[in-house]
């Protein structure tokens, strides 16, 4: 559900979430929505690319799929095509959400995935390149909605991360109306990562304060350590 302190803000804007199946589902967690995510939602739904700089445990991986989840439940989304491309440089953030690179699928699978590409490819930068290389990467990429960069601190002032950029420059030809969100750690140049994932005028930064306080507890001893 969507937390009180800024309920009125949202409540016209974001009608449909408050009915979410997702919505739902935090609710009977006991969770709400963080209002970065909300901001994110916002800014998305205004046609813009959005970076959020976020320390851990601050809902980014959310953040990042809010508005592709929504588009996807809610939208107008062509069958059979590759609505969402989420990148990430680590193999760890693919396996946490029960994928594998794009390199490490079986052969078999990845031709079931060009005739029939599933509406959220997780990927990483090199496997990306791979796919672009096609003869007919135009048609599988021509309907992709977002793009999710992850751990784009990472990726920045590398190799990767110019492989990258000329890929995304590119698949901008193919998918002119996708837009961008990318999920960072607090960086000392905000601005530069903004743009260096927004097209020319339609960059929003997001910058969140951690949300949860830590919790520190020290193990005190009855005996005198050894």
């Amino acid at each position: 559900m969507i937390n009180p302190v800024h309920q009125e803000q949202y409540r016209e804007r974001f009608a449909n979430l408050q009915s979410h199946p997702l919505t739902k589902w935090l609710a009977g967690k006991g969770w709400s929505y963080y209002p970065h995510q909300l901001e994110t939602l916002k800014a998305a739904q205004s046609g813009k690319d959005v970076v959020v700089f976020a320390p851990t445990g601050a809902g980014k991986t959310l953040t990042g799929f809010l508005p592709s989840i929504m588009d996807l439940t809610l939208g107008d989304v062509e069958p059979n095509t590759l609505h969402t491309l989420y990148i990430s440089p680590l193999k760890a953030l693919a396996v946490d959400v029960l994928e594998t690179r794009t390199g490490d699928t079986p052969s078999a699978k990845r031709q079931r995935q060009k005739t029939k590409p599933p509406q959220m490819l997780m990927t990483t930068p090199e496997s990306f390149a791979l796919l672009m290389s096609y003869e007919d990467a135009d048609q599988y990429f021509k309907h992709v909605r977002y793009i999710i960069l992850d751990e784009l601190h990472a990726l920045m002032h590398t190799k990767r991360g110019d492989l990258l950029a000329l890929n995304m420059a590119r698949l901008e030809m193919f998918a002119p109306l996708a837009q961008r969100i990318a999920l960072s750690a607090t960086i000392p140049d905000p601005q530069m990562a903004l743009d260096y994932i927004a097209r020319a005028g339609r960059g929003e930064m997001i910058e969140v304060k951690s949300p949860v306080r830590p919790k520190i507890d020290i193990l005190m001893g009855s005996t005198r350590m050894p």
